[in-house]
């Protein structure tokens, strides 16, 4: 089914849906039909979705890692992608390239706060045409289940 459709998935994925990030996270790919991570601020993987046998090395990478690796921080750095990650309201666009598919991301927020990112990557199959709105929905569904996260991780290291 494809996300927004009239099946509804657009419900399935609305405020009180999902109850975990790793829920979130194999919803979204199912709307997005891309492989998802979602990250905190330090670009931790907080849950991601199943991956495939098409999966780009990095993807792999940053999953068994539990981060996004050094390397590809300071790259994201360099070329601008982070800082911009963290300033936008809406899904950025990166087209794929030799080094991986095509990939969206979108920062997730509550109110003018930064909570972490979502990231959608193409996997050797490309992402839906309204994949875009998919992401900007589910940036507001983790709103909730990252500020818990973070509640949960403030309280554990008192």
């Amino acid at each position: 089914a494809r996300a927004g459709a009239d099946d509804g998935t657009a419900g399935r994925m609305a405020a009180g849906g999902p109850e975990s990030l790793s829920a979130l996270a194999a919803a979204v790919a199912e709307y997005t039909g891309g492989s998802i991570t979602i990250e905190d601020t330090r670009l931790r993987v907080l849950a991601h979705s199943a991956t495939g046998p098409d999966a780009d090395v990095l993807r792999r990478s940053t999953i068994l890692g539990g981060r996004v690796p050094e390397w590809r921080v300071a790259e994201l750095r360099r070329s601008g992608l982070l800082r911009a990650l963290w300033t936008s309201r809406d899904v950025i666009h990166r087209a794929a390239d030799a080094e991986g598919p095509e990939r969206l991301i979108i920062a997730v927020r509550s109110g003018p706060e930064v909570l972490g990112s979502i990231w959608v990557a193409g996997d050797g199959r490309p992402l839906r045409p309204d994949a875009p709105d998919a992401l900007r929905r589910a940036a507001e569904v983790a709103a909730p289940l990252l500020v818990r996260h973070r509640l949960r991780e403030s309280g554990a290291a008192r």
